[in-house]
């Protein structure tokens, strides 16, 4: 619902690099750098589900060339996240 509010940011946020990340990566980043530590994340499917959409690849037009190499590079960040903030509650709704 919150989109437009996180589109300005996502340039600024995003680093192109072996594992490009998603727009859920750059809101919660947005989220936990505004003091946010219960943080509710619908439709990223990529922590469910073997899929690559994202609204990030509509800006950086980012595609890989070896999808499964990027959902678990964007597992990975979705870990490191949570290792790294351990205050912080990321909930994944389905």
């Amino acid at each position: 619902k919150q989109r437009k509010f996180f589109k300005q940011f996502l340039k600024e946020i995003v680093v192109p690099g072996k594992n490009y990340d998603t727009s859920g990566h750059v809101a919660c980043k947005i989220l936990m750098r505004e003091g946010y530590t219960d943080i509710d994340l619908y439709g990223f499917d990529s922590w469910f589900e073997d899929t690559i959409e994202s609204t990030s690849h509509e800006l950086f037009n980012n595609y890989p060339d070896n999808k499964a190499t990027f959902i678990r590079g964007w597992r990975k960040l979705w870990s490191e996240m949570m290792e790294n903030h351990p205050a912080v509650k990321l909930n994944f709704i389905r």
